[in-house]
């Protein structure tokens, strides 16, 4: 399911915020309740990101950036609060990647609005009990739903279209192989 739009994003919200308690009981065995939230919310990050693909290319693609820049969060983060930023700025750049087309000052001037709105609200209602957690996922999400009522957001376009690279590789190196008409 593609989760760009804006009830699609409150939608994928509920979904994240349904999920962390059930991700708390599974994952505080093994992790701190720090750690354990800090790989929540870069996973959800994660397939956020690859939901806003148009197609299963760019959906994976997406997805598998964010998972190896959240690595790195994870790994130099030295606190929650900086694994809870590194994975909101993840899901700007995913957006950015696959919808940032024509004017970049508009662009990162949304991206700043809706991500700090976002931070904001979460961080207003966030406390430790699993639930006020759960809600702050959903709030920060519901923030990033404002994204999709700015004008002109588009996905971005493939410069080669939806042709399969195999066939378009295929296609310059006929051209190339062609001789071209010398005068006739």
């Amino acid at each position: 399911m593609a989760w760009h739009g804006f009830g699609r994003t409150i939608l994928f919200g509920a979904l994240a915020a349904g999920g962390w308690p059930i991700a708390a009981l599974l994952l505080h065995p093994i992790w701190s309740p720090g750690d354990a939230l800090a790989l929540y919310l870069v996973a959800v990050a994660a397939v956020y990101v690859a939901g806003l693909g148009q197609s299963p290319r760019r959906a994976l693609g997406g997805g598998l950036l964010t998972v190896a820049l959240g690595a790195g969060v994870l790994l130099l983060s030295p606190g929650l609060a900086t694994s809870v930023a590194g994975a909101a700025l993840l899901v700007g750049i995913g957006r950015v990647r696959l919808f940032g087309a024509g004017r970049p000052a508009r662009t990162l001037a949304l991206e700043a609005g809706t991500l700090g709105a976002g931070l904001f609200l979460a961080q207003a209602v966030a406390a430790p009990a699993p639930l006020h957690v759960a809600l702050a996922i959903w709030s920060f999400f519901l923030a990033q739903s404002l994204y999709f009522l700015a004008a002109d957001v588009q996905p971005r376009r493939d410069p080669a279209g939806e042709l399969d690279p195999f066939d378009l590789a295929a296609t310059r190196a006929e051209a190339l192989m062609t001789p071209a008409d010398e005068g006739v």
